[in-house]
């Protein structure tokens, strides 16, 4: 897990001098710091459960959300969750005024100027170079926000905006309950398992498959048993980008309950439900546990050899990925990060 742990402290690195390029712009606008997140503080008890804290120039108490998007294409569901969660923050600080700040572009979102009586704005990319003023601050925020995204769109999607806010209700998913069978599913209990996984999957990603197999779908009259099936159909470069460079226009889901980390032979069997021919080249597997040596080098060799592209996911990183969609975080940077190490590891 050394190459995923490198990367994500790499984005994290990302996260903290977006943070701090915008206390600067902000200071520069004669906003006064209040408190914030602190990456060098990991006890909990003094954790700040908001990104940054300041005093407008009117004496008025913001509470600042930072989003940081990892894809041009950002679905509305996320802007709209990222309001809700910026909401609850600021009412249980006793906060009036509520900023969520995004490198992406947000102006063709239809988005709400108070809820729950606090007032709100959700600044983007455009917003911030303007609120920059100098061409010093301008210059070092543009080359952080390109940090984030790697590869130009060839085209750029506008997603229809809706005509006023609500929480978008997907297939009457509720991202809590997701957590709750997570956690609570008993271990090696494959079934309920697989049910779960599936639930958490299908809500979060929605908008990124418009169609999807049923649960233990079977393939060859029954001589293979799929966990899930997506069709891809997303504007995210993610997946944009496993169904182009893999030929996959199917990702195949399966999901490990055992109490142990999963083995190689999980990964062959696995491995058999890939076949170019049918344009399912890419499978993501979740192991409540993980896995051990033998399945790592097993899904390498699979790649290097063949092409297919099995990436893993534990039971905690699925939770991390829902609490991400509650929040209105990005839900695919913890995917970019395992397919970044599978990348990286291929010899010839």
């Amino acid at each position: 897990m050394g190459r995923v742990k490198e990367l994500m402290m790499e984005y994290r690195y990302q996260e903290a001098d977006f943070r701090e390029i915008i206390c600067k712009i902000y200071q520069a606008n004669g906003y006064t710091w209040l408190g914030g997140f602190d990456e060098t503080n990991s006890d909990p008890e003094f954790h700040n459960p908001y990104d940054i804290k300041m005093r407008s120039q009117d004496g008025e108490e913001v509470l600042f959300d930072i989003k940081i998007y990892r894809t041009r294409n950002v679905e509305s569901t996320l802007i709209f969750n990222g309001i809700s969660h910026v909401t609850e923050l600021a009412v249980a600080e006793n906060v009036r005024n509520a900023k969520i700040i995004t490198n992406v572009d947000v102006s063709v979102f239809s988005l709400p100027g108070e809820l729950k009586g606090v007032k709100l704005q959700v600044i983007g990319r455009n917003d911030l170079l303007s609120l920059a003023g100098s061409d010093q601050l301008k210059t070092e925020l543009s080359e952080i926000m390109d940090e984030f995204i790697e590869a130009p769109m060839e085209a750029q999607f506008t997603p229809a905006p809706p005509t006023m806010f609500a929480p978008v209700k997907r297939r009457n998913f509720d991202p809590d309950l997701a957590i709750k069978r997570l956690q609570d599913c008993p271990v090696s209990e494959g079934t309920p398992y697989e049910s779960a996984c599936s639930y958490a999957i299908k809500g979060v990603f929605s908008s990124d498959f418009n169609l999807w197999t049923e649960e233990q779908h079977n393939i060859e009259e029954r001589f293979h048993r799929l966990d899930l099936m997506g069709h891809v159909n997303s504007k995210n470069e993610f997946w944009r980008g496993l169904r182009y460079d893999f030929r996959s226009r199917y990702i195949v889901f399966e999901f490990k309950n055992y109490a142990e980390p999963i083995t190689q032979k999980e990964i062959y069997s696995t491995e058999k439900y890939l076949f170019s021919g049918a344009l399912r080249m890419v499978a993501i597997m979740v192991s409540r546990n993980g896995e051990d040596a033998g399945s790592l080098k097993a899904r390498v060799g699979a790649l290097r050899e063949h092409g297919k592209l099995i990436m893993l996911l534990t039971n905690n990183e699925l939770i991390e990925i829902v609490e991400a969609f509650k929040a209105g975080d990005d839900t695919h940077a913890l995917l970019m990060a395992n397919l970044h190490r599978m990348i990286s590891v291929i010899g010839r």
